[in-house]
């Protein structure tokens, strides 16, 4: 799958997953209630089978995003509280 990239400002947005931290996702997931139960294995999973972005600021990963489209798509991210989700 071709990598995207984007650079605004201090944050930094993408799809490689080499980049990613899979520790550092995992204890965003954790903090949300939606996700507080998940197992690393579903996780895990779930990233094998979605487009994973992730969120970098000044160098240190603060968000993912997760596209998984199936018959009907949605998407979720988690971004440390920071509202990145909102920005234009």
């Amino acid at each position: 799958m071709k990598v995207y990239e984007i650079e605004r400002g201090e944050y930094r947005i993408t799809t490689d997953p080499s980049q990613l931290d899979f520790e550092a996702c995992c204890r965003m997931l954790h903090s949300v209630y939606w996700a507080k139960t998940r197992s690393r294995e579903r996780i895990r999973k779930s990233f094998e089978n979605s487009i994973v972005f992730g969120v970098f600021c000044s160098g240190e990963q603060c968000g993912i995003g997760l596209m998984n489209v199936e018959i009907r798509g949605w998407a979720q991210r988690g971004d440390r509280g920071f509202a990145i989700g909102r920005c234009r």
